[in-house]
């Protein structure tokens, strides 16, 4: 039986990778730009590797492509037309646009 490996426990890294994407946000969101700007990677890149997504609103604050805060008004551009956010990333340049969700009322 020597030289067989054992599974990895997959349950116990997922948990492991929520815990600390939990962690992560909570650093975005209350630090200065350098810490938050390495948590925002760090929690990108735990997130690709396990499989275990970040809630939409942190997500929504990290440019994808330049992997740092979006912060409307410093490096962000934020625009609203016909329903449509549409935030700019000033780093990069690159387009977020997002649906508002509209509300039907009686």
């Amino acid at each position: 039986m020597t030289g067989r490996r054992r599974g990895r426990n997959s349950k116990n890294r997922k948990n492991k990778a929520e815990d600390s994407i939990n962690y992560l946000s909570k650093l975005i969101v209350g630090w200065d730009k350098e810490i938050s700007d390495l948590a925002a990677r760090d929690l990108l890149r735990v997130s690709k590797r396990h499989g275990v997504r970040a809630e939409r609103n942190i997500r929504d604050l990290i440019c994808r492509s330049c992997n740092i805060i979006l912060r409307p008004g410093g490096n962000a551009r934020v625009r609203i037309q016909d329903g449509i956010i549409r935030l700019t990333c000033l780093d990069c340049g690159r387009v977020h646009r997002r649906n508002i969700n509209k509300v039907e009322g009686p």
